[in-house]
């Protein structure tokens, strides 16, 4: 009672309420906690807690903060945000905006939920595209989980959120949204956590970037050779009133291959019907011409200008979202034709800045000088990829981290230039890489992580099993695929020898049967519909070497077998290492052998175990 005429009564009883007081409080927490963690269970939700914690009480958004300036410890458990807002919009819109919302989320390893609106029903726009047909054609980034309307306010309704157009910050559009430049002046994390700056944000927007996948069964139709993108704006009926250099630009580039993108054919061919554009080499008209289905035709295109040296954007504003969207998510030079001078349009300053960083002289923007759009574009290679674009696929486990870091070594040593894709089995595997800037992190058909496992037992049978899923995935987004198993060591560039007309290349692993270890592949119809096969034929888990091998022998695919004396495996490499020193192989692969143990005795025995720490990456594997 404070009412207690005592000073030193007084001190004991306030002394007393604030100890009540902080144990009511500890107790009502604990009760808090208990509560949305059974509720978390129940729901199978478990992403949650930790954002649902820092609601709860700000010791724990204290906690993140501090945790978040050391930059060598990450969360072993990811947060979520949300951010709430319907994009009555294109395609190329939602892409930028999307992938900017999980980059901010990214800054602080944390996922973001949005939400795709599917309203508007116009056949000639894109904003009425469905969220389960993009679905089929995206692997979106791993903390960015796009939904229905619905299922939105389902599973986020507790989740803090991104802010936008809130005090403070730069008036939101989805121009702005769009580009990442600016993008991080526009949103805000929710209460407690950092404030956006740019260098970590565009860090992240990289990041996020590398994981985006579009895939596509007409990809095949990608040329293997260096091209430029003219596209056009169709279905914008003003650019018939605005002027525009692109018939000039283009009558002076008679040594580029061109590929034209648009949804507006008549207009396109108006532009290439001019006399200057007659000696330009134009390989293929857009998408939209010649594929019925509207979301394949749209993803091609999408894909073509995701592929490009440079993309030539003739529209007005000097904006379309479809060819921003792949300049700033693949950093090509995008060079805008449009002449309109002295324009109020924010969308041009907003895009100078973005495509200044991509290497592109600001004049461009806005521009009537096209002398100095053709002398950047003449300057880009004309000649033929040395190689095509191949990619490179692992996929590795948490039991087999070691081995794969002692893979990477070796394929880091060859400097190639060459697209990495880790697909992580496992969600520890996941957790580790998915920060790492050297490669691209993919999680698909997440599984429990466990230690090495037992070659031909059930558990191993079911994760080859999943392995030609992904590939067949990957081959509707890449034109040129090298999948390898880990246990091998590259003493040289493979590429060279994965030429010729030929749709699979592998190596025999002995007389009769072919190894699935290291296979180069080309994306085709005969491909796709192989794998197809595969994948069928592996419904019941099963070794799939054979299988594969079989298939080669049975099915209508040109396969090309590669020199087991430069392609080698253990068997024959192992046992006549000592007698013959290997000077000249390109692959060793530490088959024949069972148990990891074994396997890196092996390596060791033989100069080849260096398994590298990759620094870049996240220390936290549980």
């Amino acid at each position: 009672p404070l009412s207690s005429t005592s000073p030193k009564s007084k001190m004991k009883a306030v002394h007393s309420r604030i100890v009540y007081s902080n144990i009511f409080t500890c107790f009502l927490t604990c009760m808090v906690v208990t509560n949305f963690n059974a509720t978390l269970r129940k729901e199978k939700y478990y992403g949650n807690r930790i954002s649902v914690l820092c609601n709860c009480t700000s010791h724990a958004i204290a906690s993140h903060q501090k945790w978040s300036k050391n930059t060598s410890v990450k969360s072993p458990i990811m947060m979520s945000f949300k951010y709430d807002r319907g994009l009555k919009t294109g395609f190329g819109d939602r892409i930028s905006v999307f992938l900017n919302v999980a980059a901010a989320a990214a800054t602080v390893n944390a996922h973001v939920f949005v939400w795709w609106h599917e309203g508007r029903k116009e056949r000639t726009h894109h904003a009425d595209l469905s969220l389960a047909e993009v679905n089929i054609r995206i692997i979106w980034p791993s903390n960015l989980h796009v939904l229905s309307r619905e299922e939105f306010d389902r599973k986020t309704y507790h989740l803090p959120e991104i802010e936008y157009n809130a005090q403070g910050l730069l008036a939101s559009d989805r121009a702005f949204d769009g580009v990442y430049t600016t993008a991080w002046k526009t949103m805000r994390l929710p209460t407690g956590f950092p404030r956006l700056e740019r260098d970590s944000f565009e860090t992240s927007f990289r990041r996020v970037c590398k994981q985006l996948q579009i895939k596509n069964t007409f990809q095949h139709r990608i040329p293997d050779i260096p091209y430029t993108v003219l596209h056009i704006r169709g279905g914008d009926k003003e650019s018939q009133k605005s002027e525009f250099n692109t018939n000039l630009v283009l009558g002076k580039l008679s040594t580029q291959t061109l590929l034209v993108v648009t949804d507006d054919v008549g207009y396109m061919q108006n532009i290439l019907s001019d006399r200057r554009n007659n000696s330009l080499r134009v390989l293929k008209i857009s998408a939209m011409h010649d594929i019925s289905d509207r979301y394949d035709a749209l993803f091609l295109d999408f894909s073509i200008l995701l592929g490009a040296q440079a993309i030539i954007q003739h529209s007005p504003n000097a904006w379309s979202a479809l060819s921003n969207s792949a300049s700033m998510i693949c950093q090509i030079p995008l060079l805008n034709t449009w002449t309109q001078k002295n324009s109020q349009s924010k969308y041009v300053g907003t895009l100078a800045s973005v495509q200044i960083e991509a290497g592109c002289p600001s004049e461009f923007y806005s521009s009537n000088r096209p002398d100095q759009i053709i002398n950047f574009l003449l300057q880009l290679p004309r000649q033929h990829l040395v190689f095509p674009r191949w990619v490179v696929v692992v996929s590795v486990s948490h039991g087999y981290d070691d081995m794969f870091l002692n893979w990477f070594y070796w394929y880091n040593e060859l400097q190639m230039d060459t697209q990495l894709i880790v697909v992580a089995e496992d969600n520890a595997t996941l957790q580790k890489y998915k920060a790492c800037l050297q490669f691209t992190v993919m999680g698909l058909d997440l599984q429990e992580s466990s230690g090495p496992l037992t070659y031909r037992s059930t558990e191993y049978n079911k994760l080859v099993s999943k392995r030609p899923r992904y590939l067949l995935d990957l081959l509707q987004v890449h034109k040129h695929l090298i999948y390898t198993d880990i246990d091998t060591v590259w003493k040289n560039d493979p590429r060279p020898f994965l030429t010729g007309n030929f749709d699979i290349w592998a190596y025999n692993d002995h007389l009769s049967e072919v190894c699935s270890g290291f296979i180069g592949i080309r994306s085709c119809p005969e491909t796709l519909a192989f794998f197809r096969k595969w994948i069928y034929m592996l419904k019941v888990p099963q070794t799939n070497q054979k299988i594969f091998s079989d298939l080669l022998e049975l099915e209508n695919i040109s396969a090309r077998h590669l020199d087991t004396h430069l392609f080698t495996p253990g068997n024959v490499y192992f046992d006549d290492a000592k007698n013959n020193p290997s000077s000249g192989h390109v692959i060793i692969h530490n088959n024949w052998i069972i148990g990891l143990k074994r396997k890196t005795q092996r390596f060791m025995e033989h100069q080849l175990w260096h398994p590298m720490p990759l620094v870049t990456c996240s220390s936290n594997m549980t």
